[in-house]
């Protein structure tokens, strides 16, 4: 007797499963600075989104290319998110969240 077929998991998704949680890492770190409440939240919600994501990827390839675009190593991300502590200091995020959220405490 065979043994039992094991599936592998496509290599686009093993690399989305190991580069969104990075990914949501560094902006939890970056919210940290300025909402540590609003940081912690990412971060303890990255490992539940990159599912999230990776099972909208399965049936959409317009999102698994748009993710794999997002997530790959590639100059502009890698000065995009070197900046992306100073946009989140000059920006107004207390007036963006209290826009999105509506009014009163975000934190």
């Amino acid at each position: 007797m065979l043994p039992p077929k094991t599936t592998r998991e496509p290599a686009w998704k093993k690399q989305l499963r190991a580069d969104l949680p990075l990914l949501y890492g560094e902006i939890a770190l970056v919210l940290m600075l300025v909402k540590p409440e609003t940081g912690k939240a990412v971060m303890s919600s990255a490992e539940a989104c990159t599912d999230a994501w990776i099972s909208l990827a399965e049936k959409n390839v317009r999102v698994r290319t748009l993710l794999q675009n997002i997530t790959s190593t590639s100059a502009t991300m890698a000065l995009f998110l070197a900046h992306l502590p100073i946009l989140v200091t000059v920006l107004p995020v207390d007036s963006i969240l209290e826009a999105v959220f509506g009014k009163g405490k975000t934190d």
